[in-house]
């Protein structure tokens, strides 16, 4: 049996020392290129989900904002179109209202009216700013029209006009005019009395009249009248015992 001193005791567990220290260094050299590689895949793997999740992250606010874009285009082309038709409506009425002053301002310094010389007594500069008006859309078609009331005249004298303006056109045009005892009605038509009754009966004449688009203008479709015999035959009579005699 092979005896060791000191020394060769030393000698052999250094050795021992050596050898473990050498195999731990191949074995964390393996383990290491092992876990290097696994950990690079795994990390390659996680830059492309990562890269993926960007691109439809990227792909979805490019979605969005393309939409919100879009409505705010329409958003802005509506409020324009809005705000323009807007602006024409309001200049369309300044229009037609500065056209009807004129008319009005004819009529109260100088007793004319666009078609027609009104009547004038001797007071007409005291009495004229008695007559009313009115500016307001009468026949529903969507623009406003001029109503004047002459009644500071005789009764042959008095009446009721209607004035309506296209300010596209230029072009004043009347659409009626009648004794002053109207009465307006939604559906576009109006009744307006007769100024005298030359009637054989008590009931008052009137007429009516019906608002014609086409035209601009209104139609009399029918008047109203009474007949009494019992008025009638006594102007008979009478016309007859003129005639004889």
């Amino acid at each position: 049996m092979r005896k060791y001193g000191k020394g060769n005791k030393k000698e052999l567990g250094n050795k021992k020392i050596i050898a473990c220290i050498f195999l731990c260094i191949c074995m964390t050299a393996v383990w290491g290129c092992g876990g290097r590689d696994s950990s690079a895949d795994g990390t390659k793997e996680e830059k492309r989900v990562q890269e993926a999740d960007t691109d439809i992250d990227s792909v979805e606010e490019k979605k969005e904002d393309t939409v919100d874009a879009v409505e705010e285009a329409l958003d802005e082309e509506i409020s324009e179109k809005i705000l323009s038709q807007e602006m024409l409506q309001a200049v369309s009425t300044a229009k037609t209202r500065h056209r009807y002053a004129d008319i009005l301002s004819g009529l109260y310094w100088a007793g004319e009216l666009p078609d027609m010389q009104v009547e004038k007594a001797d007071d007409f500069y005291e009495t004229v700013q008695n007559n009313s008006f009115a500016v307001t859309d009468i026949d529903n078609d969507g623009r406003e029209e001029l109503l004047i009331v002459y009644s500071t005249a005789s009764m042959a004298g008095m009446f009721e006009v209607i004035y309506d303006y296209e300010p596209a056109s230029d072009q004043l045009k009347q659409q009626l005019c009648v004794w002053p005892a109207v009465s307006f009605y939604d559906n576009g038509m109006v009744k307006a009395e007769a100024s005298h009754n030359h009637s054989y009966g008590e009931l008052w004449p009137y007429a009516f009249y019906q608002y014609q688009k086409d035209s601009d203008t209104y139609e009399m479709i029918a008047y109203v009248d009474a007949w009494n015999k019992e008025m009638q035959i006594p102007i008979w009579n009478s016309l007859s015992r003129m005639i004889w005699m």
